[in-house]
């Protein structure tokens, strides 16, 4: 069916699902996860969801660098910062853009792709939708389920020569959680080096 914008719509679907049929409808929110709030929002019982919704998909669209005029650049350090988080991961890291040519009308782009980010509704997500968990307890959950993010699925993309962290940064929301981690492990780094260098202050350094 087409879009979920209302509770009427949404309580047809819903309960459709219920009785056998296999739906699929579209919600505008910023990832998987969120639009378990925007069901809530619209009026839903979280019985209903939980007991309905077996997966959900957030999709965006990137650009795909021009194969033509595509060359390896180092990205600036504003863009890699915002990245830190989940880049830090990956070893090895090479990135890629467009010159701009004849070929990409010199945009350095032609073509689209997809990121996606996949939710598995399991027992644990639907008890925490039954119970009106906070997205960040989902996501949480989702992430230890190993679901991959729409940033995450982006940087794999990236990495892959086949856009730009830009790009991704356009379509995306950065987890503060991830900018946070990213912090503290700049922080502990700088800690183990300062260790190193005076080891008779490293009692110091831990404990603080």
């Amino acid at each position: 069916m087409g879009d979920i914008r209302d509770q009427e719509t949404a309580e047809i679907a819903f309960r459709a699902s219920l009785t056998g049929h296999l739906v699929f409808s579209t919600l505008h929110t910023n990832s998987a996860v969120s639009s378990v709030a925007r069901l809530l929002n619209i009026g839903l019982e979280p019985y209903l969801i939980s007991s309905s919704v077996s997966l959900l998909v957030a999709q965006r669209l990137v650009r795909l660098i021009c194969s033509s005029c595509k060359h390896q650049y180092v990205p600036e350090n504003e863009i890699l910062s915002k990245f830190k988080g989940y880049l830090r991961h990956y070893r090895n890291q090479k990135f890629f853009k467009g010159e701009g040519c004849e070929q990409c009308n010199f945009t350095g782009f032609y073509g689209r792709t997809s990121i996606f980010e996949i939710l598995r509704i399991d027992d644990k997500i639907k008890d925490l939708i039954f119970h009106k968990a906070s997205e960040a307890l989902i996501l949480k959950q989702a992430l230890n389920n190993g679901m991959k993010t729409l940033v995450d699925s982006g940087i794999s993309k990236v990495l892959a020569g086949l856009t730009t962290l830009e790009e991704v940064a356009k379509v995306t929301e950065i987890s503060e959680e991830k900018e946070a981690a990213a912090g503290l492990m700049d922080h502990l780094d700088q800690i183990v080096s300062q260790s190193s260098v005076h080891p008779e202050k490293r009692s110091f350094y831990i404990e603080n």
